[in-house]
């Protein structure tokens, strides 16, 4: 129980703070693993939201796609917020069950780096949720682009797939997964 000014708030009592957002609670499937791949690359979760963020420019069919994801996966249409000011979208879900949720099938809350995010072992052991992760992490963290070099006045030209993060742990699983 509080007092705010001369108004009395039973904090034990109260409709909305009490009752936690409802979502739909996906099984554990390739859409699902591929979410968990945008989440382990561009994503993160406090202790109330989940949130991806993401050029609001080059992105901008990215950022559709993703809210259509979230959409089908927990049956919650996220929030869209533009910060012109860093160029990017802000894709945010508020819901404290949602957060607990994806955190018991393996996602950090608060900072990923520091928490060792990994792949979690449930996508691991299954080669079409490797691959799907693989894809979220990919279209998140990595990149394909042509790499075009010369040797004795002969070009050559192939296609190369770019994957960066600052976790070892999640680095040595993409190459064991490749």
């Amino acid at each position: 129980d509080e007092i705010f000014g001369s108004y009395y708030f039973d904090v034990k009592k109260h409709p909305i703070i009490n009752n936690p957002l409802s979502f739909k609670k996906p099984g554990l499937n390739e859409n699902l693993a591929e979410f968990f791949g945008i989440m382990i690359g561009d994503g993160g979760m406090s202790h109330r939201q989940v949130y991806i963020t993401l050029h609001h420019l080059d992105d901008a069919a990215y950022i559709k796609r993703v809210a259509k994801m979230i959409k089908k996966l927990f049956g919650v249409t996220p929030s869209i917020y533009h910060e012109p000011e860093f160029s990017v979208k802000n894709i945010v879900i508020s819901r404290s069950k949602l957060v607990e949720y994806l955190n018991s099938l393996g996602l950090a809350i608060g900072d990923k780096i520091r928490n060792k995010i990994d792949i979690p072992i449930w996508i691991k052991q299954n080669d079409n949720f490797k691959i799907a992760c693989l894809r979220g992490l990919v279209d998140s963290d990595g990149s394909v682009f042509n790499h075009n070099y010369k040797v004795k006045n002969k070009w050559y030209s192939y296609k190369k797939l770019d994957f960066t993060s600052a976790s070892p742990d999640l680095i040595n699983s993409v190459f064991q997964i490749l």
